[in-house]
């Protein structure tokens, strides 16, 4: 054990006893290098053997570091793919969440929606009724009763409708829209669109599109869709 410390100390100061002699030649080119003078063809030939000197001694430190940096990149290789191993599971716990609280929020949108267009259907249907009243009060000569029935129908066409429940996002999230593109025929995607190439299929342009033109642009072959992202903080 004693011969494998000492060992070690010797090898530890071999090491610094290189560094230092590889520090001290670069101190020295530079040195070497300020005080060069070219002012014949015989000075030109000089710097030319020195810069190649030069190109020797970085070569001499380059392979002096080069066990030590490849001992280290396979060190951080270990570390990064166990640290990936670790991440994986809750990486693809994360993704479930996210995709069920995306669709959770999709379901509210169009429950929404329906409830919005279902009240405004209630209210226009109640607004014909009361106009249909009106008409046949006024047909039958009684001009109070269509006066009130023309009333009531204008209060129903300006009453609000009710307010669905909306989404509420929770603590520690955020939701973004972001516009994508998916194509569904490839056969039927033009070569170019308004001068931007989108062929041979291009996902990364379908997908500025898409953004730009916030889904509304209209090419064969591709659907533009709305995909939401959430994002969490501790």
């Amino acid at each position: 054990m004693e011969s494998v410390r000492q060992m070690q100390a010797s090898n530890l100061v071999a090491d610094a006893s290189i560094e230092f002699q590889l520090k001290l030649a670069g101190t020295a080119a530079i040195n070497e290098a300020k005080e060069l003078k070219i002012e014949s063809q015989q000075d030109y030939e000089r710097a030319a053997a020195f810069l190649t000197e030069i190109k020797r001694r970085a070569k001499q430190m380059k392979d002096y570091w080069k066990p030590t940096k490849e001992a280290a990149k396979a060190a951080h290789t270990q570390v990064c793919q166990r640290e990936k191993e670790m991440l994986a599971p809750l990486e693809e716990a994360e993704k479930v969440i996210k995709k069920n609280m995306a669709g959770y929020q999709m379901a509210v949108e169009i429950a929404r929606v329906q409830a919005e267009q279902e009240a405004k259907k209630l209210q226009q249907e109640e607004r014909d009724r009361l106009l249909q009243e009106a008409a046949e009060a006024e047909k039958s000569g009684d001009v109070q009763g269509a006066m009130v029935s023309m009333a009531m129908a204008e209060m129903v066409e300006d009453m609000k409708a009710p307010t669905p429940v909306q989404f509420e996002q929770a603590k520690g999230t955020s939701t973004r829209k972001k516009w994508r593109a998916r194509v569904v025929d490839a056969k039927a995607v033009p070569a170019y669109v308004d001068g931007i190439e989108v062929r041979s299929i291009n996902m990364s342009v379908l997908d500025n599109l898409a953004r730009m033109s916030k889904g509304t642009a209209q090419i064969p072959g591709v659907e533009f869709y709305q995909e939401t992202i959430i994002s969490a903080r501790a």
